[in-house]
């Protein structure tokens, strides 16, 4: 550069003096200028960087809100989550005092119930003693088919796995059938002990007054005499009449009256 000056200038002392002085203010200017705008630049970038750490500070903020109305939310759910919780306790605390009032009650009546089955035992034990006595003093007829009946509820009272109320109805279920045969009229086939022979003839039973047999060719008839506990047999002319029962009995004839001697056990059950 001085070399250029000299050339195009004539050489003066004072005026290269001159000419240097404003070089060197354009170099301290440049230079000066060159740090400015490395400070500008410096403070740019810690501008947007200051920025940039707002914005993603911001955005942790906003996070955190967002959050923190979550949490809210989920506290305020937890909250009515635990009143219905506590109304729900509430009605089971009461359902259960109230189960435990009826376990109570029926704790009560097992008892009562175990008391009255003590009772219960012997009585039913004796209805079934007076069937079998009923039966025995009765008319006999169909005594295979009533005795098995009584053998059975005897059979029934030794079984554990029967509950009472069970036993009980059976026993009445029986006793309704004897009750029936004395309001009823019944006309049936069977076989006859008479004299040492067995004979198979239809038997006539009028509820339990009267109980008769005839040969199945109509030619004998006969009716149980009660009182000697035997058959006796009946004149040839009653023949008609038992005959004329026995069709009443099977609904072959309209009910009609029927003249026959009776003979029924002093002191049967009706």
């Amino acid at each position: 550069m001085p070399n250029i000056v000299r050339s195009l200038i004539p050489y003066q002392k004072d005026q290269i003096i001159t000419v240097r002085i404003p070089l060197l203010l354009a170099a301290l200017l440049l230079a000066a200028s060159a740090r400015a705008a490395d400070s500008l630049d410096a403070a740019i970038d810690t501008r947007l960087e200051s920025h940039e750490a707002v914005k993603e500070n911001q955005k942790q903020v906003d996070e955190m809100a967002d959050r923190s109305e979550e949490m809210r939310q989920e506290y305020r759910q937890l909250l009515g989550q635990i009143e219905s919780l506590r109304a729900y306790n509430g009605q089971l605390e009461r359902l259960v005092q109230k189960q435990e009032e009826k376990l109570a009650s029926y704790r009560a009546q097992i008892s009562n119930i175990r008391v009255i089955q003590q009772q219960l035992l012997p009585f039913m034990l004796r209805m079934i003693d007076v069937l079998g006595e009923v039966i025995d003093k009765d008319l006999p007829f169909l005594l295979e088919e009533r005795r098995a009946r009584v053998a059975q509820l005897r059979k029934m009272m030794d079984d554990p796995s029967v509950p009472m109320p069970e036993k009980f109805r059976r026993i009445n279920e029986v006793y309704k059938i004897e009750t029936d045969y004395g309001r009823t009229i019944e006309a049936y086939t069977s076989s006859l002990e008479m004299e040492g022979t067995s004979r198979t003839v239809d038997f006539l039973r009028l509820g339990r007054v009267g109980l008769y047999y005839q040969t199945l060719d109509g030619s004998e008839s006969g009716v149980w005499d009660a009182r000697n506990g035997r058959w006796q047999r009946l004149e040839e002319a009653l023949n008609k009449e038992v005959l004329h029962g026995l069709q009443i009995a099977r609904k072959q004839v309209p009910p009609d009256l029927l003249r026959l001697p009776v003979s029924a056990p002093e002191d049967a059950g009706s």
